[in-house]
């Protein structure tokens, strides 16, 4: 071996080393930051209702075929509303196990029924991962139906706004469902990296996108958000 192809294998296992490094680096300060979110909002483990959370969260997806997991779940009160942090793992039949960081908080949308909404995370940039995990999720909720709830008709000023698609246990439009303050609150979940919000029952469960990670978005700016809803 020439000592200009040694030179050539030595540069290539630095920059391997380098960047391996760099997201070990990343993931312990993102960690960390976590830490202190959860410390400073006086999150606390809550082991014990990891299961009541996981059958609340499969009530609001609403689909058979859907199995949900609640790990590593915390619980703070926020004047005196339990709001809960987690990772959600869901499987879908016949489908591999993703997981994403959720949201379960009290939230009164104005309307009795089941509202499902599916957003473009802004702060996730656009790429070809990106548009797969969005076209893979979407295609799964439009075959199944999500059981029980019909796809919404959603206006294209609407659609500008980040939206998706969207669902209820009712056919119609989106815009005549929920009034227009609640649906910019709503749609503000995909500035604050939310990629689907599901809401009944005086709850609502504020989902990431499977297998994102989230850069410009940061907890105190989701935690005022988180606050916004709870209060409305």
């Amino acid at each position: 071996m020439s000592g200009t192809a040694q030179v050539v294998i030595v540069a290539i296992a630095a920059v391997v080393v380098f960047l391996i490094a760099l997201a070990v680096v990343q993931a312990l300060r993102a960690r960390a930051r976590l830490r202190e979110f959860l410390t400073h909002n006086a999150f606390m483990p809550c082991r014990e209702e990891a299961q009541e959370l996981a059958q609340a969260v499969t009530g609001l997806t609403r689909s058979k075929d859907l199995t949900c997991w609640v790990k590593k779940p915390y619980k703070t009160l926020w004047n005196n509303h339990p709001i809960y942090y987690f990772t959600l793992a869901q499987k879908w039949t016949h489908s591999h196990t993703n997981e994403a960081q959720a949201f379960l908080i009290p939230f009164q949308s104005g309307v009795e029924q089941t509202v499902a909404l599916y957003l473009r995370p802004s702060s996730i940039p656009v790429s070809p991962l990106v548009n797969l995990l969005i076209t893979m999720v979407l295609d799964s909720a439009d075959a199944l139906q999500l059981e029980g709830l019909h796809k919404l008709e959603v206006s294209p000023e609407t659609a500008d706004l980040g939206v998706l698609a969207a669902y209820s246990e009712q056919p119609g439009a989106l815009e005549d469902l929920l009034d227009p303050a609640t649906r910019d609150r709503l749609v503000q979940a995909g500035d604050m990296g939310f990629f689907a919000i599901h809401c009944t029952g005086g709850r609502a469960l504020l989902c990431e996108l499977h297998g994102s990670r989230l850069t410009s978005i940061s907890h105190h700016d989701r935690w005022q958000y988180i606050k916004t809803l709870v209060e409305h």
